[in-house]
């Protein structure tokens, strides 16, 4: 058997043929192909706004927004990590448990 194509080139045209089994894959392959219009195809590749970083111009050093305007606050003298517990004792979890509908029925008249 003598087969002029290389085993590199047969295996690149199975990984083709197999992305086009996927819906994926169509839709990549015929992305440009189904427009129409305005809209048809101008010869440049689709781009995804937002797919790359943003990268936005420095700003002037004259600039109002160039600076924080705003001074380092200073320190609160306590720490907000440690607050007192809010809520009922069922809700904090301190044994007690929830009252049952009944009881908040008659609670409320």
């Amino acid at each position: 058997m003598d087969n002029p194509t290389e085993q590199s080139e047969r295996r690149r045209i199975l990984i083709e043929e197999r992305r086009m089994r996927t819906y994926h894959g169509q839709a990549q392959s015929s992305i440009d192909e189904d427009r129409g219009g305005r809209f048809a195809y101008s010869g440049s590749s689709t781009s995804v706004v937002g797919s790359s970083p943003i990268s936005y111009p420095a700003q002037s050093a004259h600039s109002p927004w160039h600076h924080d305007a705003c001074p380092p606050e200073p320190p609160l003298g306590f720490s907000v990590q440690e607050t007192e517990p809010v809520g009922e004792p069922y809700e904090r979890g301190i044994g007690a448990t929830a009252p049952s509908p009944s009881e908040l029925s008659a609670q409320a008249t």
